[in-house]
């Protein structure tokens, strides 16, 4: 072996007792749907699908109820400022708050209170006795929320997903 490339390649390859076996192989060369067939990685996948497709209509219901109770479109821009400059401003302060406490309970937390306002909102709205104002307060409550549960669903997701397929090539 006179080669000098030759005898560098030989040097950087594994030794044959650290290649992996046949049954490492398999297991590291995992796909993505034994990342799908996780059943907390499923419940956690479920759960923010549906959250996401309420939280999307309450972007287009909650403004087009205020559009209706105002017939002012200054109204209306007070509002959607008011349900996105919280949650811009406070989403840094919210996942401060998910490093130092449990994601899963703030996550927990923030949906609860989600549920609760929206709640309230739809017996004002089927009862006739919602107000402009309880509006504009209920969309404030749900950026304020949005702004705690946006950094704890997604610091969850490394604690849901196995070690072993949190590397990109693993699954």
């Amino acid at each position: 072996m006179n080669d000098p490339a030759r005898a560098q390649a030989y040097a950087r390859a594994p030794a044959v007792s650290d290649r992996p076996t046949k049954k490492k192989e398999k297991a590291m060369s995992a796909s993505p749907r034994n990342v799908l067939r996780d059943r907390n990685f499923a419940w956690l996948t479920g759960g923010g699908v549906i959250s996401a497709l309420g939280d999307q209509f309450t972007l287009i219901a909650l403004p087009w109820l205020v559009l209706k109770l105002s017939h002012d479109p200054a109204t209306l821009g007070l509002v959607l400022a008011l349900m996105g400059a919280p949650r811009a401003v406070l989403i840094l302060f919210g996942g401060a708050v998910v490093d130092r406490h449990s994601p899963k309970a703030i996550l927990m937390l923030t949906k609860y209170v989600n549920t609760v306002l929206l709640a309230v909102l739809a017996i004002l709205v089927y009862s006739g006795g919602v107000t402009l104002t309880l509006a504009i307060a209920l969309a404030l409550g749900l950026s304020l929320a949005s702004a705690f549960s946006i950094p704890a669903g997604t610091s969850m997701l490394p604690h849901v997903v196995a070690p072993a397929c949190r590397r990109p090539t693993a699954c």
